[in-house]
């Protein structure tokens, strides 16, 4: 079993999320609930995960079946 955590640094951050510049960046990370932590340097990294679980909840599907059957209509005229 291979548990390697992918850490994703700040240049890898700035080419996924289009900001350029640490304050920005550290912006939109926040504004994204995304867990983060900083370098000695004051530069944000995190890991894959992180992003995965944060972005991934706006792209839960809704329930593809009704809880009970939905009736048909007799007659639609």
């Amino acid at each position: 079993m291979n548990d390697q955590v992918e850490y994703l640094y700040y240049r890898q951050l700035f080419d996924i999320f289009k900001a350029y510049t640490t304050p920005k960046l550290t912006r939109v990370l926040d504004a994204q609930g995304i867990k983060y932590m900083l370098d000695a340097k004051g530069k944000p990294f995190t890991t894959r995960s992180a992003i995965d679980g944060a972005l991934g909840t706006e792209d839960a599907a809704p329930p593809t079946a009704p809880a009970e059957p939905v009736p048909a209509e007799a007659s639609l005229g």
